[in-house]
């Protein structure tokens, strides 16, 4: 079943929990990983559950980690209006945590 499927159950609609190992290998940016590299990382991540309409990442901030929907969708917004949705197996954050990692230290 795709990342994000969702299924209907007693009359509710749900998405299935995924393991971040799943999430991972659905991930066209870790496509070239090996399975012991994802797993690695998987082993790793840290799972964060947020209300809605909490603000993930504050405007023009940079994530000092890579946040990836498990579930559920993201709202990317502009002066209020919203301009991308994001839902699971997308990414936030990418460009500042590969700043941050590549940050280096002035002499």
């Amino acid at each position: 079943m795709p990342v994000g499927t969702k299924i209907i159950h007693e009359g509710q609609i749900t998405t299935p929990k995924v393991s971040a190992l799943t999430l991972l290998r659905s991930i066209s940016l870790f496509s070239d990983l090996t399975d012991e590299e994802k797993r690695v990382i998987a082993n790793g991540a840290t799972e964060k559950k947020v209300n809605s309409g909490e603000e993930l990442l504050g405007k023009g901030s940079l994530a000092d980690r890579l946040l990836i929907l498990r579930e559920g969708v993201a709202l990317r917004r502009d002066e209020g209006e919203i301009v991308a949705r994001l839902g699971p197996g997308e990414i936030l954050g990418a460009w500042g945590s590969l700043q941050a990692s590549l940050r280096i230290p002035s002499h």
